[in-house]
């Protein structure tokens, strides 16, 4: 259980830290991507969800990733959950001109909020390797 909420806080303050580089708007949305990865699926209309969604995406990830009994496919799924997150979250920083304006602008913000994405999948990936070594 402690899993779960460590992979919620870090999923709650990847996702406030997102907004706050979409600056209501006239910032950029990638590092929402980066958070969550599969808003970009949805329509408009339910993206919200998704966000909102966020957090209990990386609480999941933290609670159920580590207790996949075989260590391949636990490692597998781990790096195939965290590119797709990288590689959304790249494809759309690269082709929105707002992320490049706000590099320029908001460099510490970003660079802050590469630091939290990269603890929470190191912190994940940790959590993964450890939990079938102790078991």
């Amino acid at each position: 259980m402690l899993r779960f909420f460590i992979g919620l806080a870090f999923g709650v303050i990847l996702t406030i830290s997102a907004f706050g580089a979409g600056g209501v708007g006239h910032g950029t949305y990638a590092p929402l991507i980066f958070t969550d990865p599969f808003v970009i699926l949805l329509p408009d209309s339910v993206a919200i969800v998704a966000v909102l969604a966020g957090p209990l995406l990386w609480a999941a990830y933290f609670q159920f990733i580590p207790k996949i009994k075989r260590g391949s496919a636990r490692l597998i799924t781990l790096a195939a959950l965290l590119v797709t997150h990288l590689l959304a979250g790249i494809f759309v920083a690269v082709n929105d001109p707002a992320f490049a304006r706000a590099l320029g602008q908001e460099r510490r913000g970003l660079i802050g909020f590469a630091i939290i994405v990269v603890l929470a999948m190191s912190t994940l990936l940790v959590f993964s390797l450890r939990e079938r070594i102790r078991s």
